[in-house]
């Protein structure tokens, strides 16, 4: 199918990304930046990943991860600020809908990050 309409599947995944980073960034606590966030030795900016920068939510990466992947959502990996989250060809219009619904839930749940003030 790729060959046949690969230039709509991918446009159509780039605006699943670009919606979805404008519905996390309206999460309070959550931050997904896009090619915007490109600097000086900023060696390539891939659009079809999503980066969530998740510290302000009170949780370590690692956390809203282990959430995610209860809830049915497998992120790429995580960091102690960051989660990474892929679109591929596979992700439908549910999925990122999905994602977007269970980072909101999470991010109202204050967290308190371990070793950072927590008890």
């Amino acid at each position: 199918r790729l060959h046949q309409d690969g230039e709509r599947q991918i446009s159509e995944r780039l605006e699943m990304v670009a919606w979805a980073r404008e519905a996390i960034n309206r999460i309070p606590g959550l931050r997904s930046f896009g090619a915007e966030a490109r600097r000086d030795g900023f060696a390539a900016f891939d659009p079809l990943r999503l980066s969530i920068n998740v510290a302000g939510t009170g949780r370590t990466g690692f956390e809203v991860e282990r959430e995610l992947q209860r809830s049915g959502h497998h992120p790429e990996f995580a960091t102690l600020d960051t989660v990474l989250c892929l679109v591929t060809l596979g992700t439908g219009w549910d999925d990122v809908r999905g994602l977007v619904r269970a980072l909101g839930g999470i991010a109202a749940v204050p967290g308190v990050r371990a070793g950072r003030g927590g008890a």
